[in-house]
């Protein structure tokens, strides 16, 4: 809805728009546990709730069905699974340190391991130049 508002606001504005849009691969599976821990204590999450992300991330014991056959329990110390409701907002904990680096003016979207850029301006080669430097 976001993206929408803002095509809606630069059209109505009659402003160059400018996106770009990054895919981040095996990204659930990249995520370190106690980064995610760090960044939700820095984003004001603690207490039991930064506990509870720990112990949902470590020493997790995990199996793979497959044509019917189960596999050896393995256990898995970093990633966040794939599939879990609370996985995207997860890794968009982890990934807090984008939203700081953004500059003013620019829009970024990150939804589970996507990331968008949106940089809008009456000036074409302002819409350029902020997005060359955002990237």
């Amino acid at each position: 809805m976001l993206f929408f508002n803002t095509l809606l606001k630069t059209r109505s504005n009659k402003e160059y728009i400018i996106t770009a849009s990054f895919g981040i691969s095996s990204a659930y599976d990249s995520v370190w546990p106690d980064g995610v821990v760090y960044k939700a204590l820095q984003i004001g999450l603690s207490g039991h709730r930064a506990r509870w992300i720990h112990e949902f991330l470590t020493n997790r014991i995990l199996q793979v069905r497959w044509s019917g056959k189960l596999s050896a329990s393995f256990t898995s110390y970093r990633g966040v699974p794939q599939g879990c409701c609370i996985s995207s907002f997860l890794f968009t904990i982890y990934l807090h340190v984008v939203f700081e680096i953004i500059p003013p003016g620019v829009t970024c979207l990150i939804y589970a391991d996507d990331i968008f850029i949106i940089c809008s301006d009456p000036s074409l080669q302002n819409v350029k130049t902020e997005l060359q430097i955002t990237i």
